[in-house]
């Protein structure tokens, strides 16, 4: 196994770790609904490319938001 594949490797769980605890300090200020959505948002706008047209009908990308919050 190469050092780039080691490293692409034990990138993630490295991240989740920073994340889960500098989330833990931010759970004691916000509520988690609340920073959960907080990161949907800005996950969203940063994904958000208005110049890049969806070939997904609306009503169908709708569909699959509200059953997939659902779920």
């Amino acid at each position: 196994m190469s050092p780039r594949d080691l490293f692409l490797a034990l990138l993630p769980p490295i991240l989740w770790a920073t994340g889960y605890s500098f989330g833990k300090g931010v759970l004691l200020h916000f509520q988690p609904l609340f920073t959960t959505a907080m990161m949907y948002a800005i996950v969203g706008a940063i994904l958000f490319w208005p110049r890049i047209g969806v070939r997904t009908p609306w009503r169908w990308l709708l569909v699959n938001m509200v059953f997939g919050c659902g779920l």
